[in-house]
């Protein structure tokens, strides 16, 4: 109760003095505009870094099916159940 009576106050103080001119909700679509492009850029930064790393160690088929059969042997097994009648 004590947070939503202080969110509360914090916004009708906020209301009160906060300068006229000030748009609160154009500077938060600009903050997300910001913030979605950053992310945009970040994630193909990524994937384009992971797609080139991936082309340089690159390993030929038959070596690929090794590992992943390999990969497929070292998986742990769960334990066995105890048959409880």
């Amino acid at each position: 109760m004590i947070l939503f009576r202080a969110a509360f106050w914090l916004t009708v103080m906020f209301l009160l003095i906060a300068p006229k001119s000030f748009d609160l909700s154009g500077r938060a679509r600009d903050a997300g505009a910001v913030a979605l492009d950053q992310g945009t850029q970040l994630v193909a930064t990524e994937l384009a870094s992971r797609a080139l790393s991936g082309a340089l160690t690159a390993r030929p088929a038959a070596d690929a099916a090794s590992a992943s059969d390999a990969e497929g042997q070292s998986a742990p097994l769960p334990r066995p159940r105890l048959n409880r009648h």
